[in-house]
């Protein structure tokens, strides 16, 4: 008896959930969407630096010289959007010097373009201040200090394509030259330097 009593139940049970739901639409169970991060704009990045620096010889008689350096760029940056960013960068190149050190600090405008959905090219526009350290053949241990316009023109590749209102994220590898000066001062120091490195997109 009790055994019917249950299955009676139960049947009713599920007669009215049918009854109940009958004529209506219903709308079945939606799993929750994850939340899309999305990229600050904000980027660091580190890289490598060779340095092909020339001067006018101290030792006169129109002799230029030249020095090879090599050393690090360390980078932080900004994209405002797809076309426009920010970036500040520093330098160091003490390696393989026969008579030249050099040490750069620069901010630059970095106005880009998407050749790809991964690869950017872009320039680099701004104000930089560079000390270089001399060891020149007969004259003793000096300074010189130099500033002013600096532009650059590179590519970047990113290793993800994802990108919201123009910002990436994830990491890419960039290259690029800059030219930090060109005949400065009666001695016409000029500096060419290239880069190699990655960064982060976050």
């Amino acid at each position: 008896m009790d055994k019917l009593i249950k299955a009676v139940t139960a049947a009713v049970l599920l007669t009215g959930g049918s009854l109940l739901y009958a004529g209506k639409n219903v709308a079945p169970a939606v799993a929750p969407v994850a939340a899309v991060e999305e990229p600050w704009g904000l980027y660091a990045g580190l890289g490598l630096l060779g340095s092909y620096f020339g001067r006018d010889c101290p030792c006169g008689g129109g002799v230029r010289i030249y020095d090879h350096t090599y050393g690090v760029t360390g980078l932080l940056g900004y994209d405002f959007n797809s076309f426009l960013g920010i970036q500040a960068r520093l330098s160091w190149a003490p390696l393989e010097s026969d008579f030249m050190k050099m040490g750069n600090g620069g901010l630059y405008l970095r106005p880009r373009y998407s050749l790809t959905d991964r690869l950017d090219v872009y320039g680099l526009l701004g104000y930089g201040w560079s000390r270089l350290s001399c060891d020149c053949p007969g004259h003793p241990h000096h300074h010189h200090n130099l500033h002013g316009f600096q532009w650059g023109v590179g590519g970047e590749y990113f290793f993800d394509n994802e990108r919201i209102e123009g910002k990436r994220k994830g990491w890419s590898i960039w290259t690029d030259y800059v030219n930090l000066f060109h005949n400065k001062t009666r001695n016409n120091f000029t500096d060419n330097t290239w880069q190699l490195g990655v960064a982060y997109h976050f």
